[in-house]
């Protein structure tokens, strides 16, 4: 299971959303956390395949408790992406 950082420092000005979700996908497709940034997606991370996809899907809605609809999953391809799915859910760290 994923485990939240604590310490991110000083928050100010920072989508904590999004970090987490940074760190959900390094840590789902065994990556160095730097290699995640905001940026990262499935056409720029080689790890984040179909296969990896669904994994990442699932840690995102084992850690949220959010679930994704099946029309939803597909598009949700980067982690701008699943930072924007979660806060139109209503989901906030």
């Amino acid at each position: 299971m994923f485990r939240r950082r604590r310490g991110f420092g000083s928050t100010k000005g920072i989508n904590v959303r999004r970090l987490f979700v940074c760190q959900i996908v390094a840590e789902t497709l065994k990556l160095p956390p730097d290699d995640v940034g905001d940026d990262a997606s499935s056409d720029s991370l080689e790890a984040w395949d179909s296969l990896g996809h669904l994994d990442v899907i699932q840690a995102i809605e084992a850690a949220t408790g959010v679930k994704f609809s099946m029309t939803e999953i597909p598009e949700l391809t980067s982690v701008e992406k699943i930072d924007a799915a979660l806060r139109d859910k209503g989901w906030s760290e």
